[in-house]
């Protein structure tokens, strides 16, 4: 398996080629391991926490499986949701931009 902190950072890489994104606050619970990706004013910066802070406008719940097959594109971000393999608590609109990362 591949190391999740790798795997968002590849998130955090094609953020930077993305269309502006607004500062947003993502949080991570990959295979139960807190991750928070922070995005201010086009710069992004991923870490791994040991705990979630609040104020995030995002936490997505995902195995480190279902990581895998999004960024590899063999798995669809919208198809992920829509079986349960991913849970989103907090905007799902704000979601569905970093999903878009991968369309």
């Amino acid at each position: 398996m591949s190391d999740p902190t790798a795997l968002l950072a590849e998130i955090r890489l094609r953020l930077r080629s993305h269309v502006e994104m607004p500062d947003t606050t993502f949080g991570f619970l990959v295979d139960g391991v807190p991750y928070l990706l922070t995005v201010t004013q086009g710069k992004s910066k991923i870490e791994k926490v040991g705990f979630l802070p609040g104020g995030r406008d995002v936490t997505l719940t995902l195995s480190e499986q279902t990581l895998t097959a999004i960024i590899a594109g063999t798995q669809g971000a919208m198809s992920a949701y829509l079986t349960g393999k991913i849970k989103v608590d907090g905007q799902v609109t704000t979601a569905q931009r970093l999903g878009s990362l991968f369309n």
